[in-house]
């Protein structure tokens, strides 16, 4: 909890503004503001992610606004996201606990926001995403959930599994399972960096969950 605290103490400091903003860094786009290119990345946002991604203020919502302007690094990274999380593998459920625990790690507002609710339909408790959102140790349900958990947690922190923590993933998971979950971690990272970095602003209806708490 100490390097949990720490971690804020030190984020605050390199960026004062971070909490008090309530806007993001850049205007979001529209489709009249957008090159073919970009209006192209729009259009397979769209396609795969629904009409519901289009925020009331008429832009892209998460990472999407941001990435319109580098929309052939866009391209890729909706594509990686895509496959990440409908194409993959590993069970829904340890997909959207594996996010928010990333989301936690870099105390990503908005990445939270989106994946915790997705997480609790996927039947996550509300105890365990409290406990993983304050940094505090969680008792999960199944040994799937412990060892994900323990997986992106670890990797987020440190970089590199030991011998152990990666053997138990490969028993369980398997070679396929382990790869999409490394890149998964490595992947929201991105997303929750692109979030932090450009303070992509929260939905008008959501709570910030770390601005209002330690």
């Amino acid at each position: 909890m100490a390097e949990s605290i720490d971690n804020e103490n030190a984020r605050e400091a390199a960026d004062p503004e971070f909490h008090a903003s309530h806007e993001g860094r850049i205007p979001y786009l529209h489709p009249t503001d957008l090159d073919p290119a970009a209006e192209a990345l729009w259009e397979e946002v769209i396609a795969s992610r629904g009409s519901a991604v289009v925020n009331a203020q008429g832009g892209l919502s998460g990472p999407f606004n941001v990435w319109l302007h580098n929309p052939a690094l866009g391209s890729l990274l909706t594509r990686l996201g895509g496959v990440l999380r409908f194409d993959s593998d590993l069970d829904p459920r340890l997909i959207e606990l594996a996010i928010v625990t990333i989301a936690a790690r870099w105390r990503s507002e908005f990445e939270w926001w989106a994946h915790s609710r997705r997480a609790v339909e996927h039947g996550i408790p509300s105890d365990v995403l409290e406990a993983i959102r304050r940094g505090d140790p969680v008792s999960f349900q199944t040994k799937e959930e412990s060892l994900v958990h323990s997986i992106a947690n670890t990797l987020t922190r440190q970089g590199f599994l030991d011998g152990a923590t990666y053997d138990a993933g490969i028993d369980l998971l398997g070679i396929p399972g382990m790869v999409g979950l490394t890149v998964l971690c490595g992947y929201y990272s991105t997303v929750a960096f692109t979030l932090n970095v450009f303070r992509v602003p929260l939905p008008p209806e959501a709570r910030a969950v770390w601005s209002e708490s330690s």
